[in-house]
C-alpha cells in the first residue's frame, strides 16, 4: 500500500514520466484482452472485447497518444474491480467507440461488469484516494486500499483523458474512459 500511495502522489504532481507514443486503440486493446483473458476466465467470469463498432470503420481506426503501460495498468485496474465484485458466471465487457465531441475524436473505452453495481449517490467518490466501496451486504474482507480509481484517474487525466463510471446501484458498473484521439 505504500508503494501504490507513493506512486498516487507522484502522480498527482506530475512527477512520474510518461512515455507517449501513438498506438491504435483497436490493436492496444486486443492485446490487452489476450494477455489477461485466461486469468479473468479462471475466475470464472466471461470476458468479452466488443469491437465490432470501431472495427466496422476501417478507414477510421482510433489512434491515441499514450503511454501503454500507464493505460494497461489503468485498464488492468478497472478490470480487477469489475471481477472483484462480480459472481462467478458473471460478466467483464470491454467496449470501444469513437466518439466526435468539438470537433475532436474521442476513443471511449469502457469496462462494463455484472456485478452488485455501485451506489449512485457514491459515484461521485469513487476516485478520490482511499475511497472504499460500502453497501450493506458486500463484505468487509474485500480486497483494495482505495487507491486503485485515484490512480486510474491521474494516469487518464495525463493522457488529456476523462474517467466516469454510471451504476444504478444493482445491475453491474460501467466505466468509461475517454482519450482524445491524434
Amino acid at each position: 500500500m505504500i508503494e501504490e500511495l507513493s506512486y498516487l502522489s507522484h502522480l498527482e504532481t506530475g512527477q512520474v514520466p510518461f512515455r507517449m507514443e501513438p498506438v491504435q486503440v483497436l490493436h492496444f486493446l486486443r492485446s490487452f484482452f489476450e494477455q489477461y483473458e485466461l486469468v479473468v476466465r479462471d475466475a470464472g467470469v466471461d470476458f468479452i472485447l466488443d469491437m465490432r463498432d470501431v472495427e466496422e470503420q476501417q478507414s477510421n481506426l482510433p489512434v491515441v497518444e499514450m503511454d501503454a503501460q500507464k493505460l494497461e495498468q489503468m485498464l488492468f485496474n478497472l478490470v480487477s474491480n469489475a471481477m472483484k465484485f462480480t459472481s462467478s458466471g458473471g460478466l467483464v465487457r470491454i467496449a470501444l467507440a469513437v466518439e466526435k465531441v468539438n470537433h475532436i475524436d474521442y476513443a471511449i473505452i469502457s469496462v462494463q461488469d455484472s456485478g452488485i453495481g455501485i451506489p449512485p449517490e457514491q459515484l461521485e467518490q469513487i476516485f478520490d484516494r482511499n475511497y472504499r466501496y460500502d453497501q450493506p451486504g458486500v463484505e468487509k474482507g474485500v480486497e483494495g486500499n482505495g487507491l486503485g480509481l485515484a490512480i486510474c484517474r491521474e494516469i487518464v487525466q495525463a493522457h488529456g483523458g476523462t474517467v466516469r463510471a454510471e451504476s444504478d446501484g444493482k445491475t453491474g458498473s460501467i466505466f468509461y474512459v475517454s482519450l482524445p484521439c491524434i
